[in-house]
């Protein structure tokens, strides 16, 4: 389910589906809730029908399934505003990582990792923190360094 609690004042939540695409994924395949919740491996087709209305969310690795199943790339299931690249949580969570996995790869705790995700910090992680993340992610450091800017500016904060 869709997590949602509090570091220090900014918000911290899965990232959103695109519920409708989903849905349309779906149907395309010609599959029913029941029958993609059987073969993503979740209890039934109360998950999907949470999923396609909003008010759940799976978790990373079961967000991995549902594109395979799908066969999709993670990202096309996310809600994202067209922003290349993705925020640092989109980034983790299209990988399938929980927020403790890439944690412990960027030998940083998972409320630190929290914080950057969600755009609350004062400085941005060392060059070899940005290094770690990117080789665990799969990406550029570049792109890291862009998803915490995207991340800080979204708090109202200068970076």
């Amino acid at each position: 389910m869709g997590d949602l609690s509090e570091t220090n004042h900014v918000p911290y939540a899965r990232p959103r589906m695109d519920t409708g695409h989903l849905r349309e994924l779906r149907l395309r395949k010609g599959m029913s809730q029941h029958a993609l919740s059987f073969k993503v491996g979740v209890q039934g087709a109360a998950a999907i029908s949470a999923w396609e209305r909003g008010v759940a969310t799976p978790r990373p690795s079961t967000l991995l399934r549902v594109a395979e199943v799908l066969g999709v790339d993670p990202i096309e299931l996310l809600a994202v505003d067209g922003r290349e690249g993705g925020t640092l949580r989109e980034l983790r969570v299209v990988r399938g990582m929980t927020l403790r996995e890439l944690a412990d790869i960027a030998s940083t705790s998972s409320s630190t990792l929290r914080r950057w995700e969600s755009g609350d910090f004062v400085r941005v992680p060392g060059a070899d923190v940005v290094r770690a993340l990117a080789r665990a992610l799969d990406v550029d450091p570049a792109q890291v360094e862009a998803a915490l800017m995207r991340a800080r500016s979204a708090t109202g904060e200068r970076p």
